[in-house]
């Protein structure tokens, strides 16, 4: 698992910094009487990332430098039980990005919630249901209402123009 860790960590160094190095075409400070550049967000999370994701690195390299003998590193990258786990949450998660265009971010995010509390995690129907709603509601708010930035609504955008 080492080298998946390792592997990973470098990728997600990489992106990382691509995405702080082009988000400073915009600007990526405060701006006065405007509040954060359009680069603000893109820039300090990618570098949040990439710092996050070296010290995954450093530790992997010295977890293995500490056990040379690791039998988990043995020439496999991944387990069945782990392809079977990312199978489990990665294809509704593709689905659910098919989705956005179809039914919005928000109801699709909602079915994707509720899959994985209640049928992956196995988490009671009320919290599932609680947790699938809410947390779509409020990116709603944020976004549309706080931040004025529509998100996708897909052929479900009537419903949200009912006033």
């Amino acid at each position: 698992m080492q080298r998946a860790d390792r592997i990973v960590a470098i990728g997600l160094i990489l992106v990382s910094l691509g995405v702080a190095w082009k988000s400073t075409e915009l600007p990526v400070g405060i701006l006065p009487k405007e509040g954060p550049g359009g680069g603000f967000l893109p820039f300090w999370l990618s570098l949040g990332i990439a710092v996050v994701s070296l010290m995954v690195l450093i530790q992997s390299l010295v977890s293995a430098r500490r056990d040379k003998s690791s039998a988990s590193d043995a020439g496999v990258f991944m387990s069945r039980e782990g392809l079977g786990d990312l199978l489990r949450v990665g294809l509704p998660g593709m689905i659910m990005i098919l989705l956005i265009g179809i039914i919005s971010v928000y109801f699709s995010a909602a079915l994707f919630i509720f899959y994985c509390l209640f049928l992956v995690g196995g988490h009671n129907l009320r919290t599932s249901v609680g947790v699938s709603v809410g947390v779509p509601v409020v990116v709603y708010y944020i976004f549309e209402k706080f931040l004025i930035i529509p998100l996708p609504k897909g052929y479900a955008e009537f419903l949200f123009y009912w006033n």
